[in-house]
């Protein structure tokens, strides 16, 4: 039984039933509206907490309660937080307070102003009309399935992808660093900078935690592509020393093609502003995960789409589904 009014779990989180997203998509809020398909490029609608453009962004790829910002020599991870206001009582559904729990990914070493490509373009596009833009607003903004950093090291490139899932969203994001024949491997060394505690755990994960959550790199999984076209595993795991990340791998042929691929899992807490039980978990063929319980929470509980989106009494029933 789970009685905790806050459940962590590693899978991505949404309220069933949801709705299909459009093919055009036009935005007039402060925040992002809603979950990427891809990564999207900035041009112009990406705002910080205090609604100041924010051009280091290249681009962005959204879930619920997690954001990655793609810079133009690092990454961010964005863990978000929503709570409502009460005022003399009355609920005010229009204040939302978002708490924002930043972790900068950087790479120590690595070029200034690496070559950035677009992967393949994604269908549909979205409008953006925020109160920084101009009148006419940000429009006609693609999304890609990769982004590419060409030469982030010397013979190194770091290839960030989404991968898809029986729905059609996205799910989890993928950083490859693919390192061509002859290059070292060992030029690649990650700082996490806001983060909490870094650690690798007994199962050979990398472990991020923030105030908000903690943020999960799968062990990475390793490969050499050989002159002749075939492959070969290639063991691989993290080795954290000083601060930094590196990858300690096993000895592979130097004339191969190596893909170092850690994938990327994050943990958001789920829970409002009031008491929320679970009182029962299961799961599907698909590794759905459902909980039912109760809420007595007025906001941050059920998303856009869903059956019921505000409470109806004191402690409402609740169904939810958490996507892997």
């Amino acid at each position: 039984m789970f009685t905790h009014l806050r459940l962590a779990l590693m899978v991505a989180s949404t309220i069933i039933v949801m709705t299909a997203s459009a093919a055009a998509q036009v935005t007039t809020g402060s925040i992002d509206a809603s979950p990427s398909a891809g990564f999207e490029e900035n041009k112009g609608q990406i705002s910080d907490q205090f609604g100041r453009a924010r051009p280091d962004v290249q681009f962005s790829f959204v879930q619920k309660g997690f954001r990655m910002r793609l810079l133009r020599n690092g990454v961010a991870y964005e863990l978000t937080q929503h709570s409502s206001l009460v005022d003399e009582g009355v609920h005010r559904p229009f204040k939302t307070p978002v708490e924002v729990h930043r972790v900068d990914v950087g790479f120590a070493g690595a070029a200034a102003m690496p070559r950035i490509e677009t992967g393949e373009v994604l269908d549909g596009y979205a409008n953006y009309y925020y109160a920084h833009l101009p009148e006419t607003g940000a429009t006609f903004v693609r999304s890609y399935a990769s982004v590419t950093y060409r030469d982030l090291y010397e013979g190194v490139d770091m290839v960030v992808h989404t991968r898809a899932s029986l729905d059609g969203s996205a799910w989890p994001v993928s950083t490859d660093f693919v390192v061509r024949a002859g290059a070292d491997p060992a030029q690649i060394r990650i700082r996490y900078e806001g983060a909490r505690d870094v650690r690798v755990t007994a199962t050979g994960e990398l472990e991020i935690t923030t105030d908000l959550g903690t943020i999960r790199e799968q062990a990475p999984v390793c490969r050499a592509q050989l002159p002749t076209g075939g492959y070969v595993n290639v063991g691989g795991r993290y080795r954290l020393e000083q601060g930094e990340v590196s990858f300690a791998l096993d000895a592979y042929p130097t004339d191969a093609v190596l893909t170092i691929d850690p994938g990327l899992v994050w943990a958001t807490y789920y829970g409002g502003t009031g008491d929320d039980v679970f009182n029962d978990v299961g799961s599907d063929l698909s590794g759905a995960i459902y909980a039912a319980g109760t809420t007595a929470s007025t906001a941050s509980i059920a998303t856009t789409g869903a059956h019921k989106t505000t409470i109806g009494g004191t402690s409402d029933a609740m169904l939810v589904k958490f996507r892997p």
